[in-house]
């Protein structure tokens, strides 16, 4: 959600510290509740950090990729971001926006600086990848909730915590065209409300992703995810993305968060 909210990237998500008694219990019953009560967690307004990516194919070449990102939210809770890639030379001005919609298709734009075009990929090229990591366009950000249908599936200990076991599906064939994904399972931290790792179905129902979440920072009072993995089990290929130097709630002016300004911000 990386939605990146992955935050990013749809992996950093923490339980709102002020949820009510009744409300905790529904999620503690209700699926749905749960999965919505995980990824509505952030407590800032805006965001503004580094991004390092990572790429490594199986023979342990690497790519390193260091991105610019911003983002906020409006009062309806709607995330709007856009990164901006610094280095390597080849990709650098290379820019992405994502806004939100509540209601309707999320709106992702991707520049090209050598081409001087902007490129909107729509819902059916969401599970394309992005600049060529194992994160897709559909993974950065939060996931429309209305896409799966969700249950409890057990426990499973990860690095030593038991985490509960969430199995999204496809709630119908075009949400697997479009995403990639038949089915996501998340292993959530109840203590915490924080997915630690995910596993991702391709069309054929195969497993053929794992995320893992290494490490987690206090972000204006929650836990944010700062450094995960993306690892392709077909391929052996892996993709890590570490954000840094993150400050909240600076002010970020929404004419930031515009497709002109995508063609023209630069560092």
């Amino acid at each position: 959600m990386i939605r990146l909210e992955l935050g990013i990237i749809a992996c950093t998500v923490v339980f709102l510290a002020h949820t009510s008694t009744a409300r905790a219990e529904e999620t503690t019953q209700d699926p749905r509740a749960f999965v919505d009560a995980v990824f509505s967690r952030a407590s800032w307004d805006d965001m503004k950090g580094d991004v390092t990516l990572t790429l490594t194919n199986k023979r342990g070449d690497t790519k390193v990729r260091k991105i610019e990102m911003i983002s906020k939210k409006n009062d309806k809770g709607e995330t709007r971001m856009l990164m901006r890639f610094l280095e390597p030379a080849d990709v650098r001005g290379t820019g992405f926006l994502l806004i939100e919609h509540e209601n309707g298709e999320d709106d992702r734009r991707l520049y090209l600086p050598a081409l001087r075009q902007v490129k909107r990929i729509s819902a059916s090229g969401s599970g394309g990848n992005f600049m060529s990591s194992d994160f897709t366009y559909y993974d950065i950000g939060r996931p429309d909730l209305d896409d799966w249908t969700y249950s409890f599936q057990g426990t499973r200990q990860i690095d030593g915590t038991e985490c509960r076991i969430v199995e999204a599906a496809a709630a119908n064939d075009k949400v697997t065209r479009d995403t990639g994904y038949s089915k996501i399972v998340w292993y959530v931290d109840p203590s915490r409300m924080v997915a630690l790792a995910a596993d991702y179905y391709d069309k054929t129902g195969t497993k053929f992703k794992v995320m893992h979440v290494l490490e987690f920072q206090d972000v204006s009072g929650v836990p944010f995810a700062t450094h995960m993995r993306m690892a392709d089990q077909v391929t052996g290929h892996t993709s890590e993305m570490v954000f840094s130097n993150l400050q909240t709630n600076v002010g970020l002016d929404d004419a930031l968060f515009t497709e002109r300004n995508l063609r023209r911000w630069t560092r």
